[in-house]
């Protein structure tokens, strides 16, 4: 990775989340990540960095190292994670474990899931196309 990356590098590492209720899950997730073995010796095993880029500099949004959701790099061993897609994440399923059936999910009537509800139809009504083919 080029030199001019260092500064970038720096500030990205300084965007690590302090957010409490991640903490657990960021302890967790490292802990399990440790025990992972390449079958490649040579292969480093990357770090995880989980990224708050709500603070972050207008050149580090626009860099390589912004990620919307998830990024790996080999050179540095590097897997990007950010956290407001973790949090958007987490509001999804947690709005589908609430709800009755999967189109009453809370998530889907919202402007946020709105997409998501459009996709989502669109697979259930393809998968009950051929569910009825197939009868």
């Amino acid at each position: 990775m080029s030199s001019k990356n260092d500064p970038l590098l720096s500030e990205l590492q300084k965007c690590e989340t302090k957010d409490e209720i991640l903490g657990k899950v960021i302890k967790k997730t490292r802990a399990m990540t440790s025990r992972l073995r390449y079958s490649d010796s040579r292969i480093k095993m990357p770090s995880i960095l989980f990224a708050d880029f709500s603070k972050a500099s207008e050149s580090l949004k626009k860099s390589i190292f912004f990620a919307d959701n998830c990024k790996v790099f080999f050179e540095p061993p590097l897997i990007i994670v950010n956290v407001a897609w973790l949090f958007e994440l987490e509001a999804a399923l947690r709005s589908f474990d609430l709800a009755d059936s999967l189109l009453d999910s809370q998530y889907l009537k919202t402007a946020n899931g709105s997409h998501l509800h459009s996709t989502m139809s669109m697979r259930i009504t393809l998968e009950y196309r051929k569910a009825v083919e197939v009868m």
